[in-house]
Order: C-alpha cells, then sequence, then structure tokens
C-alpha cells in the first residue's frame, strides 16, 4: 500500500452534503472507508475526471460503477500523484486554452447579438443627428442619377397643381425635411423618394392614372417614406456607416448606381402605407383611387414591362390592397384636385408629351429607393 493517505471530500449521491475520507492509493486503485459503511475500492481505469481548477489543483472524481458517487482531491500533489497512477484521466484534463475558444466564440455571439438588438436604435440616433444639408445634397445625387437626362417637366399650370396636390396632403402634418417634389418627364410608370425630403413622380404614372386620388395615394405613400426617412435608413442597411462617412467627404457618386437597386422592407412598406392613408384621411381623399391603382397594375403586369417594374419596387399583396379598402373609412371626401387642376397636373410636361427615344434612364430602370 502507498504510505500516502489523503483527506477528501466524498459526495454519496443521496444528498448534497461533502463527507471527509482518508484515502490511500494502491498499485490497482484507491482505497478507501465509506462513511458509515465498508473498505471500498476504485480501481483507477474506472475513474473519469469530471472537473480540475488550475488554480489549486483541487480535482472532482466519478466512478464509472456508480455514476452518483463524487470524490473530491484537494491535494495538488495527489492529483498529481493520480495522473501518474492513472494516465487516462490527462485525456480528460482540459489543456491550456482549451477554454479560451469558447469563451471568446460566446463573446463574439453576445457582441452581435448585442449589435443586431441595439443597431435599429443606435442607426436611428445616427439619422437624427446628421444635418439637414448631408441628407439633401446625397438625395440632389441619387436622383439625379436616378433620372439621368431625362428632363423636369415645368409647365406653370401643372406645377401649381402639383403644389397644390402637396399643400393638401401634409396640411398641418411636420416634415423631416423641405420637399422638393418633381414630375419627370419620361414615360416610366413609377415614383420614388430619394433622402432629404426628395420625390420624383414620372410623367408614365401620371399618364396611367385613371383619377387625381390615385395619384393623390402614390405621393402620399412616398410621402410616407419621406416623414419616416425610409431612404436614409436603407442606405445605411445596404451600404453601412462607411457611406456616410465617404459622402460627408463630398465623394458618394461610385455608390449611386448601387443605391438604385435598393428596396425597402415590408415594414417601411407598410408603414408608408398607413402614412398614405392617413394623410388621404386628414384631407378628406378617398382611398379608392389608391387601390384601384394598383389593382388595374396588377392586371396589366403581364404585357406592360413599366408595370411590371412598378409593382416590384412598390410592392402590394392582397392583403395590403385589401386593408387599404378597409381602411378608407374617411367620411364625406372630395377629389384630391378639381377637374381643371387635374388637367393641369396631367400636362405638366406638355400636352403631347415626349416620344420614348427621347428618354435616357439610368439603365433604362428607375427603382424605388
Amino acid at each position: 500500500m502507498n504510505e500516502l493517505g489523503i483527506q477528501c471530500g466524498y459526495f454519496d449521491g443521496q444528498s448534497a452534503a461533502e463527507q471527509s475520507i482518508s484515502v490511500e492509493f494502491m498499485m490497482d486503485g484507491l482505497v478507501f472507508q465509506v462513511p458509515g459503511g465498508g473498505l471500498v475500492s476504485w480501481s483507477y481505469d474506472q475513474l473519469r475526471l469530471i472537473s480540475l481548477q488550475r488554480n489549486n489543483g483541487h480535482m472532482t472524481l466519478g466512478w464509472a460503477e456508480d455514476d452518483a458517487v463524487r470524490m473530491r482531491i484537494k491535494n495538488r500533489e495527489a492529483g498529481e500523484q493520480l495522473f501518474r497512477l492513472a494516465p487516462h484521466l490527462k485525456a480528460d484534463r482540459p489543456e491550456k486554452g482549451v477554454m479560451k475558444p469558447v469563451m471568446v466564440s460566446g463573446a463574439i455571439v453576445a457582441i452581435l447579438a448585442m449589435i443586431y438588438f441595439s443597431y435599429p436604435v443606435f442607426r436611428q440616433a445616427i439619422i437624427m443627428s446628421l444635418p439637414d444639408s448631408w441628407a439633401q445634397e446625397i438625395g440632389n445625387t441619387l436622383a439625379q442619377v436616378s433620372i439621368g437626362k431625362a428632363a423636369s417637366c415645368t409647365d406653370p399650370q401643372g406645377l401649381i397643381a402639383l403644389q397644390t396636390l402637396t399643400d393638401r396632403l401634409t396640411k398641418g402634418v411636420a416634415m423631416p425635411y423641405e420637399l422638393d417634389i418633381r414630375v419627370i418627364d419620361a414615360p416610366i410608370v413609377n415614383a420614388f423618394a430619394a433622402p432629404g425630403g426628395q420625390v420624383v413622380l414620372f410623367r408614365g404614372l401620371l399618364d396611367e392614372a385613371q383619377s387625381i386620388d390615385e395619384v393623390a395615394g402614390v405621393l402620399g405613400h412616398e410621402l410616407g417614406h419621406v416623414k419616416h426617412r425610409h431612404p436614409l435608413k436603407r442606405v445605411i442597411d445596404i451600404y453601412g456607416f462607411e457611406l456616410l462617412l465617404t459622402s460627408l467627404g463630398g465623394n458618394f457618386g461610385g455608390y449611386s448606381s448601387m443605391l438604385l437597386m435598393m428596396s425597402y422592407s415590408r415594414d417601411d412598406e407598410r408603414e408608408a402605407d398607413e402614412t398614405s392613408l392617413s394623410l388621404l384621411k386628414d384631407a378628406h381623399i378617398s382611398g379608392d383611387g389608391y387601390a384601384d391603382f394598383f389593382e388595374r397594375l396588377e392586371e396589366k403586369q403581364s404585357f406592360l414591362p413599366d408595370v411590371m417594374n412598378f409593382l416590384s419596387t412598390h410592392p402590394l399583396p392582397e392583403e395590403r390592397e385589401q386593408t387599404i379598402r378597409e381602411r378608407d373609412d374617411v367620411g364625406p371626401t372630395t377629389p384630391a384636385l378639381n377637374k381643371s387642376e387635374w388637367h393641369a397636373l396631367r400636362n405638366i410636361c406638355g400636352s403631347a408629351g415626349r416620344k420614348l427615344d427621347d428618354w435616357d434612364l439610368q439603365d433604362e430602370e428607375i427603382i424605388n429607393i
């Protein structure tokens, strides 16, 4: 028998109390007296290492024949002696640094989770702190890249009608930017909002609309994007804060063509719809025209490419259309413009419009940003 007898802790698996025992190291195993019982021998090959504390060498052992019992060795030298007698325990011993990758991975997961859940708040704080002049500058650049060489429509009576419609929709509504709304002389059935209060309507949309209320609904939707700063949010979501730093230095032209490919999230589109319906309601304009416009475009999308483009950037599933109709509870309504004003707006680019070959757009398509 080895002369080394050490005091250890013993757990019988039936209670949480630690009992003190004296353990002797024999050639073929550990021998000790069980409190209130007889002499017990644990062969070395039946031992397994449960835990090891590197700071003090304390270890906890398990026994193959009874998984509930535990032995705690609190002597570093005894622990080293045990490793020599039962070398298979070394395979169970955690090596230095083994826990480090796990800890690092856990830290990374925690950081990513924190970023994921705090990012919207952080992003919103950045957006709210940016100067309006910056948002307007990048909005002007993006809008110009989007429309390419197509000209703005400037018929005086048409401009007055457009302003009248805008004033009616935004009366008493706080907008984050001074609005810059224009019609572009191109036969694209589309509209989009850019950062800084930019809203662009295309002649093709006015030509396609069968009532001024349809145009009012679409314009209200784009004003919803402006009100909630969706364009700027999407810029940050897709291209990150690197773009902000680059653009603040006055060099964001390289991103412009890529930014044309952005689209809004479902939540953003839903929020813009809600805003449009709210603007229409406050202005006592029926929302039926807004729903009618999309319903008609959906019927035409199979043979009218420009319509497909509009629907791809302004998704309106059936449930959204139904929601618009159900929310049309504004009471007595009047058309968004009178007949003469609607006529003037439809002819803001001139009564004949321009031929398809006369306009030039970036990649021949406009994406709602």
